[in-house]
């Protein structure tokens, strides 16, 4: 509840987002980026640059280890 009342309140000020250190531990870092109609105008994404996560990836894994989550079909 606590970062979904900050989420608003950054929201509501007109921030683009926000970044904060998560409870597992300051070396994992959370993002929260507010989408909007305008956000293809201030944030341009360049497809050509953007890659598929693959299922061994080290920090995809660590995160899931630390969530005691598992990839399924």
């Amino acid at each position: 509840m606590l970062t979904q009342r900050a989420g608003r309140i950054a929201f509501e000020l007109g921030y683009s987002g926000v970044f904060y250190h998560s409870r597992y531990g300051r070396s994992i870092e959370n993002w929260a980026i507010f989408e909007d109609w305008t956000i293809r105008d201030r944030f341009p994404i360049h497809q050509p640059n953007s890659r598929k996560v693959a299922e061994d990836d080290p920090d995809l894994l660590e995160a899931l280890r630390i969530l005691g989550l598992v990839i399924g079909d």
